[in-house]
């Protein structure tokens, strides 16, 4: 499956390294599509293995360098960001039943009866 083709992609990077070449080559063919509505996620990951400080700095030099994309950062081992991350992926997945959700939250509360 060629990974332009596809409506949205994601890609880890471990922010202590930085961006590889392949890293570079990827947003660089990227970047450009996002105005044509192309969606891609960059997760930060090792995300406990930074300072506060840290990750905040990583976060806004890659929000910069992905131009448009999203970036999250993102720890398996303390559990951030995973929901986060499924939440936005979902929505990609399901733009329908996210735009039901928001505005059944927007509305009020639902009341259902037995």
């Amino acid at each position: 499956m060629d990974m332009l083709q596809c409506p949205s992609r994601t890609r880890s990077v471990d922010p202590r390294h930085g961006l590889t070449e392949l890293d570079e080559i990827l947003l660089d063919v990227v970047r450009p599509r996002v105005e044509d509505g192309l969606k891609f996620l960059v997760i930060l990951t090792k995300a406990d293995k930074l300072t506060r400080a840290e990750q905040s700095k990583a976060l806004s030099i890659m929000k910069l360098q992905a131009g448009g994309g999203e970036v999250r950062m993102f720890s398996a081992t303390k559990r951030q960001g995973i929901d986060e991350v499924a939440t936005l992926l979902w929505d990609w997945a399901h733009p329908s039943s996210s735009a039901a959700t928001n505005a059944t939250a927007t509305d009020g509360p639902e009341i259902v009866a037995d």
